[in-house]
């Protein structure tokens, strides 16, 4: 269940967002269970090498990544 699996996943990486933040937060956390729960099943069918699994990054933002590796968003470019 995301809700269960969410929670324990604050708590694994000592998160804690308001509640306008957390929702967000939910919403990108559970777009990436689906994507990590899509790929497994393919490893499990022998169509893909490797496993996927959450991160402290699970819950973060396409431009929080980037800006992590010094990428820059598409709208930001010029």
């Amino acid at each position: 269940m995301p809700v269960e699996q969410w929670k324990a996943f604050k708590s694994e990486h000592g998160k804690n967002y308001s509640d306008e933040e957390d929702a967000k937060r939910f919403e990108i956390f559970k777009e990436n269970l689906k994507l990590i729960e899509e790929h497994n099943m393919k490893y499990e069918k022998g169509e893909t090498t490797y496993k996927m699994g959450l991160n402290k990054f699970s819950d973060w933002f396409q431009e929080e990544k980037q800006n992590l590796h010094g990428l820059k968003s598409p709208a930001n470019n010029k």
